[in-house]
């Protein structure tokens, strides 16, 4: 299970493969990190409380957990019907919902099943390094990790780059809370 590459050419095949574990480790790590105190949540999401603390640090490991159990397939466009966007999360089978949120006795790991979870990589996902490059924030990892909180955490689209993220953090904290750019943010600053 977990990130499995379809269609792509052999240097995105590898850099699926590689990053798929890697994104399961590094969520993970950052949920013990911010435990201990060391976290981005202020930067990212306007809020370090600790009862948001406790919401991320559940999230990130059942986002983790998702990830390690279900298929999620990324897949090329094709060539005439690429767009000038990184990649983009298809709708899954029961629409989108939040993944991670155990519902009417009905645990996460059940309700993520049998999603069809699908990632589309577009033309500017070629353009993107495989990590961040100083202060260029946009990532192969951070795209992947932004496009997975839309399949399981059910975020949206709120604002586009670190800099409209971090104004957001600190304007609009409940929509920074679900904006998949800042999640995407927030988790590579832990790698």
């Amino acid at each position: 299970m977990g990130l499995t590459a379809t269609g792509l050419g052999p240097a995105d095949q590898t850099i699926v493969r590689i990053m798929g574990p890697e994104i399961v480790r590094i969520l993970r790590n950052a949920s013990a990190k911010i435990r201990e105190g060391n976290n981005h949540s202020q930067v990212w999401f306007g809020d370090s409380s600790a009862p948001w603390i406790g919401q991320i640090r559940t999230k990130l490991n059942r986002m983790a957990s998702v990830i390690n159990l279900q298929s999620i397939d990324i897949h090329g466009s094709a060539l005439n019907r690429r767009g000038r966007t990184f990649a983009a999360a298809q709708q899954p089978a029961s629409g989108w919902r939040d993944n991670t949120a155990n519902v009417d006795g009905v645990g996460f790991i059940t309700r993520s099943q049998g999603q069809g979870f699908h990632i589309r990589l577009d033309l500017e996902w070629n353009t993107a390094p495989n990590y961040r490059v100083g202060t260029n924030y946009d990532s192969k990892f951070q795209i992947l990790v932004h496009e997975l909180s839309h399949l399981i955490l059910d975020t949206e689209d709120e604002e586009y780059g670190s800099t409209k993220c971090r104004k957001l953090a600190v304007t609009n904290p409940a929509r920074a809370k679900i904006n998949a750019d800042s999640w995407g943010y927030f988790v590579e600053e832990f790698r």
